[in-house]
């Protein structure tokens, strides 16, 4: 089991984001157990990370928090609503 958290550690997250969609093409596995594209998409999902997080760079953190805030009240409204 790897602990991604020491892996990560201050890494910019181009280079982060690099690294796991290496990982998720058969390179090395740095960060946790995802191992290919749909899984990783899927965590996102249920994380609430958007996918456009591939393509930010540190510059693009208010614009990720923003699109992440719609996308966790999207997820609380689709829960409530299912209820």
């Amino acid at each position: 089991m790897h602990n991604g958290y020491i892996q990560i550690k201050n890494k910019p997250i181009e280079v982060y984001m690099q690294e796991l969609k290496e990982q998720c093409n058969g390179g090395l596995v740095k960060y946790g157990n995802i191992v290919d594209e749909n899984m990783l998409i899927e965590n996102f999902k249920q994380n609430a990370i958007p996918i456009e997080v591939f393509d930010m760079t540190m510059d693009d953190y208010e614009e990720f928090l923003e699109m992440r805030r719609r996308l966790m009240a999207d997820k609380i409204r689709r829960f409530y609503e299912s209820l």
